[in-house]
């Protein structure tokens, strides 16, 4: 199979809001005559990569104008995603501090990353929080002959509880990463053996009923729960599980729109393993409804959204509810399918 050019898939990947955007700094920035801003215009018509194409039609240098027009197109959508990411502002808010501190702007810095902070907090984030605490630190010093800053002791008290969180978190991670390629590598229920390997293994993970206080914390202490249940065919315990997901995510709206695409992964999982639990089945309509009345920010992730909600609307429908007149099912399927092409 033909190699496709990573460019290509790039240009390919961006949505209208995104070409939108990026056709506007053009514009701005007096991209729109250069040599490499035609390169983007051609592979934006192009259905299939062809570079013989491109190379008929581009005189130069193909190679140094793909490059240069790649390296445009991510500098332009950190801008444009730091409008609707508090991860990606948090961020900018650090390299604007850098810069003003190395402009002797120090009370500027300061108060930029006090800023970045409360998004670190907002967002509950561990590992933002600790790189803002040290950058905070290195200014609070600075400043310190010249007006009233934290103690040393309470960034430094701050400090050890982010790394305690931050710890806990990455060791949740380990195990969930080690119980998820369990999952890829198994496709069928664990037999007595396998099951008693689980439960001794994670004996410690299945028997603790108190999770971590952090966001990230809580949720990986549910999911790997939740898949040890699947590898154990017990979907009782996946759903009740992932339940307690859910409610860890609407618990952080600000994390739940910041990983959108992540908060869909849990909720499908719910709704898989609810199609495969009886008890749990008839909530699965409901759950689909509020999946559906979901308006996340990113035009990707609203596409993605529909995607995956008008696919199990039709496998609950073909599968559980197939008296329902097809043509009301699919109604709302064919105006997304043409809203999302």
């Amino acid at each position: 199979m033909k190699k496709t050019d990573a460019l290509f898939q790039l240009v390919k990947s961006l949505t209208k809001a995104e070409k939108r955007y990026l056709t506007l700094e053009s514009r701005k920035s007096g991209w729109e005559k250069s040599r490499y801003w035609r390169l983007y215009k051609l592979l934006n018509e192009q259905e299939v990569y062809d570079e013989s194409q491109l190379t008929k039609k581009l005189s130069g240098t193909l190679s140094h104008d793909k490059r240069r027009l790649y390296e445009t197109i991510l500098r332009s959508m950190r801008s444009y995603r730091s409008q609707l990411s508090q991860a990606a502002r948090i961020k900018e808010h650090l390299l604007d501090a850098d810069f003003l501190y190395d402009r002797g702007l120090y009370e500027q810095a300061y108060e930029r990353l006090r800023d970045a902070r409360s998004l670190a907090r907002k967002l509950d984030d561990q590992l933002a929080g600790l790189e803002v605490n040290k950058e905070i630190r290195r200014v609070a010093n600075t400043l310190l002959a010249r007006q009233q800053t934290e103690e040393l002791s309470e960034l430094i008290s701050e400090k050890e509880q982010l790394i305690e969180k931050l710890e806990r978190e990455l060791e949740l991670l380990d195990q969930h990463d080690e119980i998820i390629r369990a999952v890829q590598a198994k496709r069928s229920r664990a037999d007595e053996a396998e099951e008693s390997s689980l439960l001794d293994t994670y004996e410690k993970l299945l028997k603790n009923d108190q999770p971590p206080t952090s966001t990230q914390g809580k949720l990986r202490f549910y999911q790997s729960r939740g898949l040890i249940g699947t590898l154990l065919g017990d979907y009782g315990m996946s759903v009740e599980n992932y339940k307690e997901v859910l409610k860890a995510w609407a618990e952080n709206p600000a994390y739940k729109n910041e990983e959108f695409n992540r908060y869909l992964d849990d909720a499908f999982n719910l709704l898989s393993a609810s199609f495969q639990y009886k008890p749990a089945l008839h909530t699965a309509p409901k759950l689909l409804q509020e999946l559906e009345a979901e308006e996340p920010a990113s035009a990707h992730d609203r596409r993605v959204l529909f995607q995956r909600t008008a696919t199990y609307r039709l496998v609950y429908y073909i599968n559980y509810d197939n008296q329902k007149p097809a043509a009301q099912v699919l109604a709302p399927i064919k105006d997304g399918l043409e809203q999302y092409q």
